[in-house]
């Protein structure tokens, strides 16, 4: 029998990364959440959607943090050579507070939650092409 590829499915995965550190003057919090897709297009795309995590309420998240997110994502899917343009990647769920959150917590945050997210979706992948070979073998 020839080897047929699976149709892609609509399938996505998540991943989050929150810190919440709490010691007399060494506060910090902040974190996201972020979400693979199949792209839509054939270039993907990486957006940050600016909710905030309990609320999910919208004009709260600081550009700045938005836009280390993003950097974090590229620079982590840089060095391990992960092509972007497969995925449509929101990154959400903004955990912000107005003193103790900072630009480098969302830049961490957001490679820990796509390391994860995409763990899982690699993960997910091969269950599916096993599920799949199963029943076209039969």
């Amino acid at each position: 029998m020839a080897d047929v590829a699976p149709v892609p499915s609509f399938k996505r995965a998540i991943g989050s990364g929150y810190l919440i550190q709490q010691s007399p003057g060494g506060e910090m919090i902040g974190g996201v959440e972020v979400t693979l897709r199949h792209a839509k297009t054939t270039a993907g795309s990486l957006v940050a959607l600016d909710t905030v995590w309990q609320s999910q309420s919208v004009n709260d998240v600081p550009p700045t943090y938005q836009q280390e997110a993003v950097a974090g994502i590229r620079k982590f899917a840089n060095k391990r050579n992960i092509d972007l343009t497969r995925f449509h990647i929101e990154i959400g769920r903004f955990v912000v507070h107005d003193v103790d959150s900072m630009p480098v917590l969302y830049y961490l945050a957001a490679q820990n939650a796509f390391e994860s997210a995409l763990n899982m979706w690699n993960r997910m992948s091969n269950v599916s092409q096993n599920a799949f070979k199963q029943r076209t073998m039969t």
